[in-house]
């Protein structure tokens, strides 16, 4: 399941660097006339930040609203497996119906994980946007 999961997890910080370097490269005009009016790096790095938190509390809602009655679901009525081939395999005896079981930590591993995809993902596009030259970056088409 780590395997899965780390394979998931670096797919997803990959889109999301993919999306936060486009974001970048598509309005390096937009940061070059910010840093040409006396915004300091940093705050074009937190601007950049900000807007991936935004962006990430929206999908965590959409998915959050998506996931709760599946997971009410699988914790109350279950999975009826009994039914694919009975409950014996190869000597081991599993219960006919699988229930969900899901506490803290099911819920507080995932959400750790995501948020430092999503920093690492993100720090590389919103460091270029920091670093741009205001001039070369007004110049830019």
């Amino acid at each position: 399941m780590m395997v899965i999961f780390f394979i998931i997890y670096v797919a997803v910080g990959l889109l999301l660097l993919n999306a936060m370097l486009m974001a970048v490269f598509e309005r390096v005009r937009e940061f070059g006339l910010l840093k040409a009016l006396g915004v300091a790096p940093s705050r074009v790095l937190a601007l950049i930040f900000l807007e991936s938190g935004i962006q990430t509390a929206i999908a965590i809602a959409v998915s959050a609203t998506i996931a709760i009655p599946a997971m009410w679901y699988l914790a109350t009525r279950g999975i009826d497996v009994g039914v694919l081939a009975g409950t014996d395999m190869m000597g081991v005896t599993m219960r006919p119906i699988w229930y969900g079981v899901y506490n803290l930590e099911t819920i507080r591993g995932p959400f750790i994980s995501l948020f430092i995809i999503i920093s690492l993902a993100v720090l590389y596009p919103a460091r270029k946007a920091a670093r741009l030259n205001p001039v070369q970056a007004m110049r830019h088409r």
